[in-house]
C-alpha cells in the first residue's frame, strides 16, 4: 500500500479497481460485484475506499447477485428493516457513499442473496450505523397487581414511576404523567417493565407487548417479535387482539402491523409470496394512514376545532380500509378449529328469543342504573365534604334527555352494525370480525390463497373457510343481531355519563356541545366504561377469574398431549369446556352484580376494596346497590308469601313440576293477582289469570328468582314479618343469599352443562342415578355440539308450529340425541306425545298466549292460568298450606324410561283374585326368573299415564264438588286427595269391583310380550 490520504489530496489521476468496505465484515473490501480483494501490487486508500492496480488477487465472491425474477419491495416488512440496516452500515463504513441516492442502495440491496438479506434483517445497529449486540430484556422481581382497568394501571405508574420509566423520561414528563393516556405511558416505559407487563392477560399487557414488538421492529429483531407473540399467546392473547390495540400506540408502523399478520400466517404453515406480502403492507399502510387521520381529527375536535363533518368522513374512510384489511387477513390467516367450533356453538345456541331477551334485559337494567346514580350522589357528596375525593358527576334532567337522544342514535348505529358487521366506534382494527361468511366462501373458492408448507395446510385452510362460509352464516347473523340489544343501551349510558361529567366541569352552550361531540380521552373512556357496565360487558373480578380458570385448566390438560404432533390439545380442551359453559364473561359479570345487590356480605366487601383504592364514586354506588338489593329482597319475600311469584323448575319434585306447567308457570309473576292485591283484593290465583316471566327484569328479576327458588310461601311470610329475627339476620350476615343466587343461576339454560357435571359427580354412589345423570349430561352436551350444524333457532321454529309437545325421552342415548336432531329438522310428528297429570295430551301452544310469539320473541312469556277449577283449587291449597298433594304426581311405574319395572307378586290377597279374574296365565309370572324386569318406552309411559291419570282426575274433580269436601279443612282436603291418589299409584291398582285397572292390565301385557321375546314360549 503506497498511499493513504483523502482523494482530493492526490496530485495525479489514479487508475485501478475501486473496492469498498464489506457491509457485513468491516475488515474486508469488495468490488462492485461483491468480490473480496486478497492482495494487489499497488493499493491507494482514501477513507473507506481503496483503489487497487497491477496484479489483483481475489479471495472469492462474497455477495452474489439476487435472482432477477424476485419482486423485492423495500417497504415490505421482510425487507424494510434489512434495507435500512444495509444502507446505514454502508454509509457508516464508506463515507464516500454518504450522499448517494437511495435508489443506488436499493439496487445494491436487491442484488444480495436472500441469505445475506436475512443477515441484515437480524442485525441490531445504533443510530450511527454501528452493529451492536442484541440486548436481552431482564425481568423484574415483582409483578404488577392484576387489573384490566387503565385507571388503576395509570395510578400504579404515577404513584411510583421509578419502577417503570427511565429517570431521564421521568424528569422530562413528571408534570405531565397524570395527563398521559395509558398508551402514552406504555411508550415511556423501560424494556424490563414492559417485559413484565406483557405477561398480563389484559389490555395493558397487550399494549406492553405491542410496544415491545414495535421496538423490536425498529431494530429489526424478527426473532424477538416471534418470541413476544409466543409469550402473549401463552397468556391467552391472540394476534387479533394485538392488532386491535396496535394503532393506539404512536410507535406502531404499517410494517409492524403487517409483520404481525405475516408472522401469524407463517406460524400457521403458510408461504406468502412477495405479492401477497405487498398486499398486506399496502392494506396496513392505508389503514394506519386512515386511522391516524381520524385520530388527528378527533384530537383537533377535543381541542375545540369544528371538524365534525371531516371526522365523519374520516371514519367512513377508516371503515372502508378496515373492510379491505378484514378480507386480506381472512384469506392469509386462519382461526383454529377450536376457535371456529366455540364460536359456532356460541352463535348457533342463540335464538330469536335470545335476541328479544337481550333487549328487554338491558332495558330493565336502565331502571336500577338510574336509581343507583341518584341514590349514590348524597353518599358521594358526603365523601367529598370529608375531603376524600372530588365528585366528577352532576346529574340533571337534561342529561337523561340527551341520553335518550343517544339511545335513538345508537339504534340507528346498531342497524348499521347488523348489516355491515363493523362497529362505528373509533376502535382499532381486529384480525377477526366474526365469520365473514360471504367473504370466507369466496376465499375458499379463490386461487389467491397462500401456498401451504404441506398440502394438508392448504386443504385445512380451505375447509375452515368453507365452514365459516356455510355453517357460520346463522351464527354470524345472531352475533350481529346482538348489537340491537347492546349498542343503544351502551350509547344511553355513555351519553348520560358524558353529560354529567360536562356539567360537573361547568360547561355550557357551545362548549358543552363541543365536549359531547369530542370528549377528552379520559372522559370518553369513563363514558364507555359505564356503557359496558350497563350491558355487563365490562370485565369484573368473577369474569376475569372464570376466564383464568378456563385458560389454565385447558392449558394444564393440553400439557399431557403437547407431544402429539398436529393436535391442538389446549384448544381442544378449551372447546370441550366451552361446550359446558358457552358464555362466561357476561354471565359472570351478571352474577357478580346480582350478588352485590342481594348479599350485604359481597356488597360491603366490594365497597371496602373500592374505598381502599380511593374510588369513592364506585363505593357510593355499591352502598346504594346493597340498600336497593335489600328492598328488592323484601319485596320478593312479600310477593312469594302472597303466592304471586313462582320459582324455577325442580325436576326432582315431580308434583310441583306438574302443577307449575298446568297452572302457575315457573319463573313467573301473577300479573292479575298482583293487580288485585294492589287494589285491596284477594291475590290468590284464579282461573284465567295472566302470568309473565320476571326473568327479563335483569338484576331485580334474578333476585326475585333466587328467593322464589329457595323459599316456600310459608317461610317467605315468616321472613317478611320478622326480618330482624336471629335466623334471618344470620342468613344475611353469613351470606346465605349467595347460595340462593348461585343455585338459581345454575338452573338457567346457559349453565346446564356445568349443572350436569355437578349432578354426575353427586350421583356416583348409586349406579342407576349415575347412569341417568350421565345420560342427561351427555344429552345436554350433544345438543350444544349439534348446534354447530343445526342452529338452535330451528327448535324454536318447530315449537312455534307443532300442535302437541313431543316426548323425546329414550333409554338409548343415541336415540335421545337423534330425537333432538329430529326437532331441528321439523320431524317430530312420529314421536309420542307427552301426557299431563290429568291424562290429557299436552298442547304446545300456551294457554291464552300466541304460540308463535311465545316461542320466538315474547321475552315475557305471556300466558294464562288453566281454566280448570280443579287445578286452581289444588294450587291454592299448596299456597295456603305449603303442602302439595300427591294427586298431581306421576306414578312411579311411568316416571322414567330408565326405571326398571320388576314383575309383581300375584300369589295372595287382592292381587291373586284380580289375576284369577283376568282368566289369562302370564308366563313371566309363572316363570322362575325372579330378576326379570322391563323398562317402558316413552310411548308406553304416556299410554300408561293416560290410562291411570284420566280416571284419577275425574274422581278428584267429582269429589271436590261434594259437600263433604267443602266442609273439610285444608289439611283434611289434602289427606283425602292423597287417599284418592293411593288407589292409582301402584303398578297393580284395583277397580271398586276388585279387578285390575286398565293401566295395570296394559303393563302386564307389555311385560308378557317382553318376556316371550327374551325367553321364548317355553
Amino acid at each position: 500500500m503506497s498511499e493513504n490520504k483523502p482523494s482530493d489530496q492526490f496530485d495525479e489521476f489514479v487508475e485501478g479497481v475501486v473496492f469498498m468496505r464489506h457491509p457485513l465484515h468491516g475488515e474486508s473490501f469488495v468490488d462492485s460485484y461483491g468480490n473480496i480483494i486478497k492482495s494487489a501490487e499497488q493499493v491507494y486508500m482514501s477513507g473507506d475506499v481503496i483503489i487497487a492496480s497491477g496484479k489483483v488477487r481475489y479471495a472469492g465472491n462474497s455477495i452474489e447477485r439476487g435472482k432477477k425474477s424476485e419482486n423485492i419491495v423495500i417497504e415490505n416488512p421482510e425487507h424494510f428493516r434489512a434495507f435500512n440496516n444495509f444502507m446505514s452500515i454502508m454509509k457508516q463504513r464508506n463515507q464516500s457513499l454518504a450522499n448517494e441516492s437511495q435508489e443506488m442502495f436499493e439496487m445494491a440491496y436487491k442484488s444480495l442473496t436472500a441469505k445475506d438479506r436475512a443477515r441484515f434483517a437480524n442485525l441490531t445497529i445504533d443510530e450511527h450505523g454501528n452493529v451492536i449486540k442484541g440486548r436481552r430484556l431482564r425481568g423484574t422481581s415483582k409483578r404488577l397487581a392484576n387489573s384490566s382497568e387503565f385507571g388503576r394501571f395509570k395510578n400504579e405508574i404515577i404513584s411510583n414511576p421509578e419502577n417503570y420509566i427511565d429517570r431521564q423520561s421521568i424528569a422530562n414528563e413528571k408534570k405531565n404523567l397524570e395527563e398521559l393516556s395509558a398508551q402514552e405511558l406504555v411508550s415511556l416505559m423501560r424494556g424490563d417493565a414492559l417485559d413484565n407487563l406483557a405477561t398480563r392477560n389484559d389490555d395493558v399487557g397487550v399494549l406492553a407487548g405491542i410496544e415491545l414488538i414495535n421496538r423490536m421492529q425498529e431494530t429489526g429483531n424478527d426473532i424477538g417479535i416471534a418470541g413476544v407473540l409466543d409469550r402473549l399467546a401463552a397468556v391467552g392473547t391472540t394476534a387479533g387482539r394485538i392488532l386491535r390495540h396496535m394503532a393506539e400506540l404512536k410507535t406502531s408502523s404499517p410494517q409492524g402491523m403487517a409483520s404481525v399478520i405475516i408472522k401469524k400466517a407463517e406460524a400457521q404453515g403458510k408461504i406468502l409470496s412477495e405479492e401477497q406480502k405487498n398486499k398486506i403492507l399496502e392494506a396496513t399502510k392505508t389503514y394506519m394512514a386512515a386511522y391516524k387521520k381520524a385520530q388527528d381529527l378527533l384530537e383537533r375536535g377535543i381541542a375545540g376545532e369544528d371538524v365534525e363533518a371531516e371526522f365523519k368522513k374520516a371514519k367512513k374512510d377508516l371503515n372502508e380500509t378496515q373492510s379491505k384489511l378484514d378480507t386480506l387477513a381472512n384469506m392469509y390467516t386462519e382461526k383454529t378449529w377450536s376457535e371456529i367450533g366455540t364460536q359456532l356453538v356460541q352463535g348457533n345456541l342463540l335464538t330469536m328469543m335470545s335476541q328479544s331477551r337481550n333487549v328487554v334485559y338491558n332495558l330493565a337494567n336502565v331502571i336500577p342504573k338510574t336509581v343507583i346514580d341518584i341514590m349514590s350522589m348524597p353518599t358521594s357528596k358526603a365523601f367529598e365534604l370529608m375531603g376524600l375525593h372530588k365528585e366528577k358527576r352532576k346529574l340533571s334532567l337534561a342529561g337523561y334527555l340527551y341520553a335518550l337522544r343517544k339511545f335513538g342514535a345508537g339504534s340507528v348505529e346498531a342497524m348499521e352494525q347488523v348489516i355491515t358487521g363493523r362497529e362505528e366506534d373509533m376502535s382499532e382494527w381486529r384480525m377477526s370480525r366474526g365469520f365473514m361468511p360471504i367473504r370466507s366462501l369466496m376465499a375458499a373458492m379463490s386461487s389467491d390463497l397462500p401456498e401451504g408448507v404441506t398440502l394438508r395446510n392448504e386443504v385445512n385452510q380451505r375447509a375452515k373457510l368453507l365452514v365459516q362460509g356455510t355453517f357460520g352464516i346463522p351464527a354470524e347473523a345472531m352475533f350481529r343481531l346482538l348489537s340491537l340489544g347492546d349498542v343503544p343501551f351502551r350509547r344511553f349510558a355513555e351519553g348520560l355519563e358524558l353529560y354529567s361529567l360536562a356539567k360537573a366541569k361547568g360547561l355550557e352552550g357551545d362548549a358543552l356541545a363541543q365536549f359531547l361531540k369530542f370528549p377528552d380521552k379520559n372522559s370518553a373512556e369513563q363514558g364507555a366504561t359505564e356503557g359496558r357496565k350497563l350491558t355487563f360487558q365490562e370485565p369484573m373480578g368473577l369474569a376475569r377469574g372464570s376466564m383464568w380458570i378456563i385458560d389454565n385448566i385447558s392449558k394444564g390438560m393440553g400439557e399431557a398431549f403437547k407431544n402429539v404432533k398436529g393436535f391442538d390439545a389446549e384448544g381442544f380442551f378449551k372447546y370441550l369446556i366451552r361446550l359446558n359453559v358457552p358464555y362466561v364473561s357476561t354471565i359472570a359479570n351478571f352474577t357478580e352484580e346480582t350478588l352485590t345487590y342481594a348479599s350485604p356480605v359481597v356488597g360491603i366487601g366490594k365497597m371496602s376494596i373500592q374505598m381502599g383504592n380511593k374510588d369513592y364514586t364506585e363505593a357510593s354506588k355499591t352502598l346504594s346497590k346493597v340498600m336497593v338489593g335489600q328492598a328488592i329482597s323484601t319485596t320478593a319475600l312479600h310477593l312469594i308469601s302472597q303466592g304471586l311469584l313462582s320459582g324455577s323448575v325442580d325436576w326432582e319434585d315431580d308434583e310441583k313440576t306438574n302443577l307449575m306447567y298446568d297452572t302457575f308457570p315457573p319463573n313467573s309473576i301473577n300479573v292479575d293477582g298482583l293487580r288485585r292485591m294492589l287494589e285491596g283484593g284477594d291475590p290468590a290465583p284464579q282461573a284465567g289469570d295472566e302470568f309473565r316471566s320476571y326473568q327479563t327484569l335483569g338484576v331485580f328479576g334474578t333476585i326475585m328468582g333466587a328467593y322464589a327458588h329457595s323459599t316456600s310461601p310459608q317461610a317467605a311470610k315468616e321472613m317478611a314479618e320478622q326480618p330482624f329475627s336471629g335466623n334471618n339476620v344470620l342468613k344475611k350476615v353469613f351470606g346465605f343469599d349467595n347460595v340462593s343466587v348461585m343455585a338459581y343461576m345454575m338452573d338457567q339454560s346457559f349453565l346446564q352443562g356445568l349443572n350436569g357435571i355437578t349432578s354426575v359427580i353427586s350421583s356416583t354412589k348409586d349406579p342407576e342415578d349415575f347412569e341417568r345423570a350421565f345420560f342427561r349430561y351427555a344429552e345436554t352436551i350433544s345438543k350444544a355440539f349439534s348446534s354447530m350444524f343445526l342452529p338452535n333457532v330451528l327448535s324454536g321454529i318447530d315449537q312455534s308450529s307443532r300442535e302437541f309437545m313431543p316426548d323425546k325421552r329414550d333409554v338409548d342415548l343415541a336415540d335421545r340425541i337423534k330425537n333432538h336432531v329430529r326437532e331441528r329438522t321439523f320431524d317430530t310428528g312420529g314421536l309420542p306425545v307427552k301426557v299431563n297429570w290429568k291424562g290429557e295430551r299436552i298442547d304446545q301452544a300456551p294457554v291464552g298466549g300466541n304460540q308463535f310469539a311465545y316461542y320466538m320473541f315474547d321475552a315475557t312469556k305471556k300466558r294464562e292460568a288453566s281454566q280448570d277449577d280443579t287445578s286452581i283449587e289444588i294450587l291454592n291449597l299448596y299456597l295456603r298450606t305449603g303442602v302439595l298433594t300427591k294427586a298431581v304426581g306421576t306414578p312411579y311405574y311411568a316416571s322414567s324410561v330408565y326405571r326398571k319395572i320388576r314383575k309383581p307378586s300375584v300369589r295372595r290377597g287382592k292381587a291373586k283374585k284380580a289375576y284369577q279374574a283376568l282368566g289369562v296365565n302370564y308366563s313371566f309370572l309363572e316363570g322362575p326368573e325372579e330378576d326379570f324386569n322391563i323398562k317402558l318406552t316413552a310411548e308406553e309411559v304416556n299410554n300408561a299415564l293416560e290410562m291411570s291419570n284420566v280416571p284419577r282426575y275425574n274422581e278428584i274433580k267429582n269429589f271436590m264438588q261434594t259437600e263433604e269436601y267443602q266442609a273439610m279443612t285444608d289439611v283434611e282436603k289434602i289427606e283425602s286427595l292423597d287417599d284418592i291418589n293411593n288407589r292409582y299409584k301402584s303398578l297393580l291398582s284395583y277397580n271398586p269391583d276388585g279387578s285390575f285397572m286398565d293401566h295395570s292390565k296394559y303393563i302386564l301385557e307389555l311385560m308378557e310380550t317382553r318376556y316371550l321375546e327374551q325367553y321364548g314360549q317355553n
